[in-house]
C-alpha cells in the first residue's frame, strides 16, 4: 500500500487498550501513568522505526481519554472502535482489518518498557505468519508480536465468536517462537502491567540500562 504522497507504507503499529482493566484499582490502565506518563503513551513511543501508520483500539467510552494521553506523542494515529464486547481477539481482528500494510506489530497498552530493541528481533521471518516471544515456562505473550496482516485477520475473524482469546491466534498461524531468554535486551522490558502493583513496581530506566 502507498501513502497519499506515494511513499511506501512499512508496518502497522495496532496498541489495543479496549480492556476493561479489572484488576487494576485505578481504573483504565492504558491511561495510567507511569513516571508522570500515561502506560500508552510509553507503549506509542517505543514502537519501531518502520511504523509508519498507528491504529488504537478501544472501547468508545475511552477515546477522549486515550487522546489526552497520547497528546505529548509525536505521531498520527486512528481510532478503531470496539462497537461491541469483542475482547481482545475481537480488537486484534477489526485492527487488523483496518491496516493498511503487510505486517502489523500487535502491541498491548500495558507494556510500557517495549522500545525499537525488543521489536527488533521479529523483524525478518517473513516466512511465517506470526512472530511472538516465548518465556522460559513455555508461555507466548501473543500481545507483544508481529503478524502478517491480513492471514491473522482471517484466522481472527475464523476463531471468533466461539474464541475471544488472543493466544488461541497462535494455534490458528504458522507461528515463529523466539525464546526471550535468548533475545538482546533484558527480558524485564517484555513486563506487562495488570495491578496498580505490577506497575509501581516498574521504573521507566534509560535503554542501555535494560539491554
Amino acid at each position: 500500500m502507498v501513502r497519499a504522497d506515494g511513499a511506501t507504507l512499512m508496518a502497522t503499529g495496532l496498541l489495543l487498550a479496549g480492556g476493561r482493566s479489572t484488576r487494576f484499582a485505578e481504573g483504565d490502565k492504558a491511561v495510567a501513568p507511569l513516571d508522570g506518563i500515561p502506560l500508552i503513551a510509553h507503549v506509542a513511543e517505543g514502537l519501531p522505526a518502520e511504523v509508519d501508520e498507528l491504529l488504537v483500539s478501544c472501547r468508545p467510552e475511552q477515546t477522549d481519554r486515550i487522546r489526552e494521553a497520547l497528546s505529548t506523542v509525536d505521531c498520527e494515529y486512528r481510532f478503531i472502535v470496539d462497537t461491541d464486547a469483542v475482547g481482545p481477539l475481537g480488537g486484534i481482528r477489526d485492527g487488523l482489518r483496518a491496516a493498511a500494510t503487510a505486517w502489523t506489530y500487535v502491541v498491548g497498552c500495558d507494556f510500557p518498557l517495549v522500545d525499537p530493541v525488543v521489536f527488533e528481533p521479529l523483524a525478518g521471518h517473513d516466512g511465517s505468519e506470526a512472530v511472538v516471544f516465548e518465556q522460559s515456562d513455555d508461555t507466548t505473550q501473543p500481545l507483544c508480536g508481529r503478524y502478517r496482516t491480513a492471514a491473522a485477520a482471517d484466522a481472527a475473524a475464523t476463531l471468533l465468536p466461539d474464541c475471544r482469546r488472543a493466544a488461541a491466534l497462535l494455534s490458528a498461524l504458522e507461528t515463529k517462537r523466539l525464546s526471550a531468554a535468548d533475545a538482546p535486551f533484558d527480558v524485564r522490558r517484555l513486563q506487562n502491567v495488570n495491578t496498580v502493583a505490577e506497575r509501581d513496581a516498574l521504573t521507566v530506566r534509560e535503554p542501555t540500562t535494560l539491554l
